[in-house]
């Protein structure tokens, strides 16, 4: 009897981390969001993510009380009202946790609105302890999300508190024939005396700053696609893209031109008729990841 050919079905949307991957390794990609073949967790997904959860939930209870007047400001009054009374129960239930101390001389959280201890609360409800190596190896990350956190709040009072317009703002964009599904971490008015308001895109990231604080194109794609987004979904004038290098404490900016956005625009055209034409070869340029390790022969 003949064999049936098997063929993977293609999503109907698609991701930047999709498309990166992709660029990265097609087998990957294939193993990963087409079989949907699992691998072992990583503990830098559970590092960033207990970041990413902790801040997201911090500056809901910084912009309630920056902005308390403005009912809209995560979507609705009810959806704004209800996302801020969970962060408030976390905080309320966090007498569990381990004490943490109150930075001395830091009286700063009387401008902020919230203090330290807060943070350093939703920071203990959100972690996660999945997928270290060892002991020695979480306490180790835990002590360094601790002294990120820091870093931010102390960066956060002395600087003016973002007016924050979205945070976790979801997206589709269309690009061509195609679309594109997004999430945006935080979406700041940018402060102006002009009557054109305009918006800054802020990426948290976890790992390590590019060398020498440069951005190549491959770099800014993320952001270039916000940007892209933010302009022609939400009717927004981009001011600036920041990426913060939470780990490091630091922050590259920049914004994108014409230029960079066509060439985003076509890399991602580009990039889905490659996965389109079916070709999920390994790429041999590198060790991407464990799917050459343990799934090869499956390719």
């Amino acid at each position: 009897t003949q064999k049936k050919e098997f063929k993977v079905v293609l999503p109907r949307m698609f991701s930047f981390t999709q498309l990166k991957i992709f660029d990265e390794c097609p087998f990957a990609y294939k193993m990963q969001f087409l079989l949907k073949v699992p691998l072992p967790g990583k503990f830098v997904f559970s590092y960033g993510t207990t970041m990413h959860s902790t801040l997201q939930q911090f500056m809901q209870l910084i912009s309630q009380k920056s902005h308390s007047h403005q009912a809209d400001l995560f979507g609705g009054l009810n959806r704004h009202a209800e996302s801020i009374n969970q962060v408030q129960g976390m905080l309320d239930s966090a007498s569990n946790t381990e004490t943490l101390k109150q930075v001395q001389g830091d009286d700063s959280g009387a401008d902020i609105g919230v203090p330290l201890n807060d943070l350093f609360s939703l920071y203990e409800k959100n972690w996660l302890d999945d997928w270290y190596d060892d002991e020695h190896q979480k306490k180790k990350y835990k002590q360094k999300g601790k002294t990120a956190l820091k870093n931010f709040y102390t960066q956060l009072s002395e600087n003016t508190i973002p007016n924050v317009k979205a945070l976790e703002r979801s997206f589709k964009l269309r690009v061509g024939e195609y679309t594109i599904l997004g999430k945006m971490d935080r979406v700041d008015i940018c402060p102006s005396e002009k009557k054109d308001i305009s918006v800054r895109i802020v990426d948290y990231k976890t790992g390590s700053v590019p060398k020498n604080g440069k951005l190549s194109l491959a770099d800014k794609r993320q952001l270039l696609i916000y940007q892209i987004a933010a302009e022609e979904v939400f009717r927004e004038k981009v001011e600036k893209l920041i990426y913060y290098y939470l780990d490091q404490g630091e922050q590259i900016e920049f914004v994108g031109t014409e230029k960079e956005k066509q060439e985003v625009r076509e890399w991602i055209i580009e990039t889905i008729e490659k996965i389109k034409s079916h070709n999920f070869s390994v790429n041999p340029k590198q060790h991407f990841c464990d799917y050459c390790d343990e799934f090869r022969d499956f390719g």
